[in-house]
This record gives structure tokens, sequence and C-alpha cells, in this order.
């Protein structure tokens, strides 16, 4: 697991092996990539810049989006590799960001990083906003003879992280066509989720501002 170096904003009391250690806002340390983004989504901790720009722009990916925007030109300042375009897995990692959605730019390379692992990074819609309050009820019924139960959280189609591979490369295929039955692109993508079972990895909420 990759390590992420960060930096205190508030204290933190953490345990190890039995034993308390406290963190002190200022101090700096390098956790676990799992670790530092949970504690940089408690919001008592922030990447360090120079860590995020040295380990986290993948060689072998890249960032299709919808359009320019202020977001896309930060990433590019950060040395991403940006395109307009529609959906395509053009690298061995390629992040389709839809920039209605406004993403947090300090977790872009973690979402990348985490592709060594998983097929798919996506962030999820709501904790709280299921299924079945999303589309109309012949969608819903719909998505629920593919899903079975819709009490299940929906994913943020907006922005995703795929990897090259058979799987995703379907995934696009088949949300494509589920998007052509139905108005709600959520429900679209939680039902090709569900045919294509690739391996996704459910980011924060947190990440995308609502």
């Amino acid at each position: 697991m990759p390590q992420m170096w960060v930096e205190l904003v508030s204290s933190k009391q953490v345990e190890h092996g039995g034993k308390k250690k406290v963190y002190h806002a200022g101090d700096r340390t390098s956790l676990s990539m799992f670790h530092a983004l949970q504690w940089i989504n408690e919001g008592c901790a922030k990447p360090l810049d120079s860590m995020v720009m040295t380990t986290g722009v993948p060689r072998d990916g890249g960032i299709i989006a919808t359009a320019q925007s202020e977001q896309t030109e930060a990433a590019k300042r950060l040395k991403f590799e940006v395109a307009i375009g529609v959906p395509a897995l053009i690298w061995t990692r390629t992040m389709l960001w839809d920039v209605s959605a406004q993403l947090r730019i300090d977790l872009l390379s973690a979402a990348f990083m985490w592709l060594s692992w998983w097929e798919c990074v996506i962030p999820l819609w709501s904790y709280t906003e299921l299924a079945f309050s999303m589309g109309d009820e012949v969608e819903r019924k719909y998505t629920k003879s593919i899903v079975r139960d819709l009490r299940v959280p929906v994913y943020d189609p907006r922005v995703m992280w795929l990897r090259k591979c058979p799987d995703c490369t379907e995934l696009l295929k088949v949300w494509s066509e589920e998007k052509s039955k139905g108005k709600d692109e959520r429900l679209a993508l939680l039902r090709a989720l569900y045919i294509v079972k690739p391996v996704v990895c459910a980011a924060p909420a947190s990440w995308i501002a609502r």
C-alpha cells in the first residue's frame, strides 16, 4: 500500500498497540494511503502538495473532461494530462470527468493510485439518498429487476477512474446502453455495475461538493 505525507491541521489522537500517540497541528507524518485519506476527509489533515505532485501523477494515465474549467486548469498545473472529449479508455488509467462535479483536486492522484488494486474508483453519490428515491417508477422497477433491492447507495457518474481492462471496457459499453433505457444516469450506472461486476472501489461522497 503506498504512503502519503500529510500535515495535521488539528490535534489527532491515535492508538497503536495499546499506546496512545497525539499529533498536533503542524506535525507532518507519512501514513498509508487509506489512513491518510481518512484523516483528510475528517478535516484534521491536509496532503503535502509536493508529495501529491511527485508521487501522484501517473505516467500511464490522464483525464478526459467534458469541457475546460478552472478545475481542469488546476489539474494541468499539477502536471495531469487533460483532454476534452467523450468517454473512452485512452490511457492505461483514465479519469472520466463531467466538470459539473466540483471535485477536490488534492485527491486526484489518490484515485489513480488506487487503480493499482481496483478496476474502477467511483465516489458515492450520497450516504443517505438511496436508489429507491431516484428516477421515475418505471425506471425504478426496471432497476430493481437487475439490482434486486433498491435500498442501496448509488455512485456519482460524473467522476470515474477506470483501468484499461475488459471489465471497464464492457462497463462503458453497458452504461451507454442503460442510459438509453431511462433518464437517471445514476441508476443507469448502478445497473451497469451490477451487470458487468467490475472490481469497484467506492470513494467517499465528500470528494465531490454537492
